[in-house]
C-alpha cells in the first residue's frame, strides 16, 4: 500500500494508522484504506461509517479513512483559534478530490459553529480539492448531495 496525499496537507501512511481502539466490524469494512477501522465513538458515527462504506461500493467514493485524535503524523486537524477540530471521516473521491466529514449528535449542532465555519473556510481554500460537511439526526443524505457536481 502506498501513502496517500490528503487535500492541501496531509498524507496517510500505510504503517502509521494505529488506533487505540478497534471498531469489531472492521473486517466488514472493505473499503476502509486501512485493514483496521478506529473505534466509532457513537451510533451516529456507525451509522456515517456505514454509509461511506456504502458510497464506496456505489463507485462515489475510492476509500474512507476513520480520522484519529490526537495520534500526530495520522490525525488530520484544522487548527481553529484555540484548538484543533479533528473530523470524523476522510474519502478520496475518484476524482482525487477529498471529502472531510463530521457526525455531530443533534445536541451538540449548536455549538460546533467554529468547526462548521473552519471546516467551510477550508474547502474554499482548498480551490475545488476540497469538500467538507457536517452531518446530524440522520442526514446522511447530505453527504449524497454534497458529491453531487455543481451545476
Amino acid at each position: 500500500m502506498e501513502r496517500v496525499r490528503v487535500g492541501v496537507d496531509f498524507e496517510f501512511y500505510p504503517d502509521a494508522y494505529l488506533p487505540g481502539e478497534i471498531y469489531p466490524r472492521s473486517a466488514e469494512m472493505r473499503n476502509h484504506y486501512y485493514p483496521q477501522v478506529g473505534k466509532l465513538d457513537t451510533g451516529e458515527e456507525e451509522k456515517c461509517a456505514w454509509h461511506l462504506e456504502r458510497l464506496c461500493g456505489e463507485g462515489k467514493l475510492a476509500f474512507w479513512v476513520r480520522n484519529l485524535v490526537r495520534k500526530g503524523s495520522a490525525s488530520f486537524f484544522l487548527q481553529k483559534a484555540t484548538d484543533r477540530f479533528y473530523p470524523d471521516f476522510l474519502a478520496r473521491l475518484p476524482d482525487g478530490r477529498t471529502l472531510v466529514v463530521e457526525s455531530k449528535g443533534a445536541h451538540l449542532w449548536e455549538a460546533s459553529g467554529d468547526d462548521r465555519r473552519i471546516g467551510k473556510l477550508w474547502e474554499e481554500m482548498s480551490q475545488g480539492r476540497c469538500l467538507f460537511i457536517m452531518v446530524t439526526a440522520g442526514q446522511l443524505g447530505m453527504i449524497d448531495l454534497k458529491l453531487k457536481p455543481s451545476a
